[in-house]
């Protein structure tokens, strides 16, 4: 009867694991149709020298959106584009040939393109110079000209210029130092949701750089970026909360901001390690060693594959006939192991609840 149970049971997890991976794989391929279309479209209007379709069809190449992604074919597209005066297409390619996509990696060329852009007022350009100069990236390091860029992307109201204007503030690079000009600028940036000036900002009232000191200040600031998944604000937010430093102190809140750091470092870590940490620790341990727990051994490849199912089918960059088969043949592994462990547990409660120890006699009854 257990067994008749634990079969429905595994049935039941096939089909619904089947009726999800059809599902998935009939959107992807739905999509992909409809980006194939799109692709079409662009090609068609690029090949008569529109520049927006040229940029467009170069990107479709580049993020393999409709088409096979060809970081080649997504250059000669972009060329073209840049090449009418486009800036979105000029600052591609300046990215292109900052990271070697397509073409050899030139910090120089990458500049020279980045620069058409940023003329344009195009704000990724500008941020983009700003750091070059600011690294010495493809030009001589130049603090002066850094700022300069970075006060033009600010100026139009953009965050990162804004946080980046704040920092050579903050290190008096290209500037004198002034913290009361950073915090400024900082608060700019952060007032639109940008994490990393929130992060700043909630450090300056926590030291009094700039500002007077306020821990509750510093607590509310580090909250918002943290909220955004900044790590390194998560930390101090816990800090905070378990030495009740401008905050109620609260050991609880301290261990959820602590786990957030946790889950922050698995995530970025990939979950490919966790399913490989534990599905080592199942070939490692010997089966004997699990003692009355052996279920565990069947337990934990299966939360393994469960959670490499759960990975893939939320990785969008994946493509989908790939993240298919992996979905299946994970999802296949979890529930064979599943059945496993399930059965090994009715297994081990059958034996526990077996014949037991003999009755003692009474104290006191003869045997004779």
């Amino acid at each position: 009867m257990a067994h008749r149970k634990i079969a429905a049971a595994v049935l039941t997890l096939v089909v619904i694991g089947g009726g999800a991976i059809l599902w998935h794989a009939y959107k992807q391929r739905a999509t992909q149709a409809k980006l194939a279309e799109t692709a079409r479209q662009y090609r068609a209007r690029a090949e008569h020298g529109d520049a927006d379709a040229q940029y467009r069809l170069a990107s479709a190449y580049y993020y393999g959106e409709g088409v096979r992604q060809d970081y080649t074919e997504a250059i000669r597209w972009e060329r073209k584009s840049a090449d009418q005066g486009n800036p979105k297409a000029q600052y591609s390619l300046g990215y292109s040939y900052h990271y070697g996509l397509g073409v050899p990696q030139d910090n120089a060329e990458a500049v020279r393109w980045c620069r058409k852009a940023a003329d344009q007022e195009d704000l990724y350009a500008q941020r983009v110079l700003a750091s070059m100069y600011g690294r010495g990236d493809g030009v001589p390091q130049d603090y002066a000209e850094a700022l300069r860029w970075y006060r033009k992307a600010a100026d139009q109201g953009d965050a990162t210029g804004e946080s980046g204007l704040a920092r050579m503030y903050d290190s008096g690079e290209g500037v004198p130092q002034d913290h009361v000009e950073a915090v400024r600028w900082f608060r700019k940036a952060a007032e639109q949701g940008d994490a990393q000036a929130q992060f700043y900002l909630g450090y300056a009232y926590r030291w009094g750089e700039g500002v007077p000191q306020s821990h509750a200040d510093a607590v509310r600031w580090y909250r918002k970026a943290a909220e955004q998944d900044d790590a390194v604000a998560q930390g101090v937010l816990a800090d905070a909360y378990w030495h009740g430093q401008g905050v109620q102190r609260s050991y609880v809140q301290a261990a959820y901001w602590f786990l957030k750091v946790v889950q922050h470092c698995t995530r970025r870590s990939g979950w490919t390690t966790l399913t490989a940490l534990l599905l080592m620790l199942t070939a490692l341990v010997p089966r004997r060693r699990w003692g009355r727990a052996k279920w565990l051994s069947s337990a934990l490849p299966s939360a393994g594959a469960a959670t490499y199912v759960l990975h893939l089918a939320l990785v969008s960059r994946c493509c989908w006939p790939g993240r298919t088969v992996g979905i299946i043949f994970f999802a296949a592994m979890f529930v064979a192991y599943a059945y496993a462990a399930v059965a090994e547990a009715v297994r081990g409660r059958k034996l526990g609840a077996g014949t037991g120890e003999p009755p003692t006699m009474p104290a006191g009854t003869s045997t004779a």
